[in-house]
């Protein structure tokens, strides 16, 4: 897919949810389980970028992905897994001012920035077998959170303000 092709299509997409009434800026599903959260690259643990977050977002709610997990078709095979027959990729964007050094007559060296953006394709974990090891575990039904005793004390005698906040 070109760039342009990439380029139409989140363009697209962005005004078909317009027309269902959906601000695609804002964040329309419930992401109170942190399923949701910011997309990141289970192989290198980097986190999704800039147009990359909503992209992906949107395709983890189309398809009713349960990770924010997503690798290239190499890193999954990288990682003992394959992505299942049939499984379409998911678009992203990558941006990169590119630097370069022109030859010029009076300085000898002038140097422009050309804007570079390729597009690169993932699967979410979701659409890929054998990596099921990988996967976050769900806490158990009934499951409660046992704090750390003296690391709460610590926390609360230091009276630091701790907020909590977001998905």
């Amino acid at each position: 897919m070109n760039n342009q092709a990439i380029i139409a299509s989140v363009t697209t997409q962005i005004i078909e949810q317009l027309k269902a009434g959906v601000k695609p800026w804002e964040c329309a599903w419930d992401r109170s389980g942190g399923e949701f959260s910011i997309p990141r690259n289970l192989k290198t643990g980097d986190d999704y970028h800039g147009i990359n977050i909503p992209i992906l977002w949107e395709a983890a709610a189309r398809n009713g992905y349960a990770t924010n997990f997503w690798l290239g078709f190499e890193q999954a095979k990288e990682l003992g897994g394959f992505v299942r027959k049939d499984e379409k990729a998911t678009h992203g964007i990558i941006y990169k001012p590119l630097v370069v050094d022109d030859e010029t007559e009076e300085n000898g060296k002038r140097s422009r920035t050309i804007p570079m953006l390729k597009s690169f394709v993932v699967f979410n974990l979701d659409q890929i077998a054998g990596l099921d090891h990988l996967r976050p575990q769900q806490p158990k039904e009934g499951e409660v959170f046992l704090p750390i005793v003296v690391a709460d004390d610590l926390l609360k005698k230091s009276g630091a303000r701790i907020v909590e906040s977001g998905g």
